[in-house]
């Protein structure tokens, strides 16, 4: 399960390499279910309770790395789109992370999600788990790093 900015620097990627958004953006959209097998930061590791999960204070230092790599790495996209004044860009990023600003939502007004690598049924029920991988924040941090720069290089 990659992070937003691994998502958005593939969406842009492939609209740069396809440059009919026709093909390019519906590619950028489906790109993240595949990168959803990309092995992310996951709380168990870095030792944070269930409870504790969206409590910013139960965060270790290795978790505010991964937070502000992410944070600059997702500052660096936008840069790269505004750089480039290209609207297909901005686009494919916001395509490529639309799943999970969709399922965000639909866990908020239904208590469960819709896509099947995140748990949910569309378009169809997986058993077992999807994004069963996990890394210490880190490792994520530091390996998201080498690949968005990669990416957009």
């Amino acid at each position: 399960m990659a992070m937003t900015s691994l998502h958005a620097a593939v969406g842009v990627a492939i609209a740069r390499a396809i440059p009919n958004p026709f093909i390019s953006l519906p590619l950028a959209f489906i790109s993240h279910s595949f990168l959803d097998y990309y092995p992310e930061w996951y709380p168990k590791i870095s030792g944070v309770k269930k409870k504790d999960e969206f409590k910013l204070s139960s965060y270790g230092l290795r978790d505010y790395f991964l937070f502000i790599v992410q944070f600059l790495l997702c500052v660096s996209v936008l840069l790269y789109c505004i750089k480039e004044s290209n609207w297909i860009y901005f686009a494919a990023a916001f395509l490529a992370n639309l799943m999970d600003v969709w399922d965000a939502i639909y866990q908020k007004i239904f208590g469960k999600t819709f896509w099947f690598q995140h748990g949910g049924d569309f378009p169809f029920r997986l058993k077992g788990s999807w994004q069963s991988g996990g890394m210490k924040p880190e490792a994520n941090a530091v390996l998201d790093m080498m690949l968005v720069v990669l990416v957009l290089l």
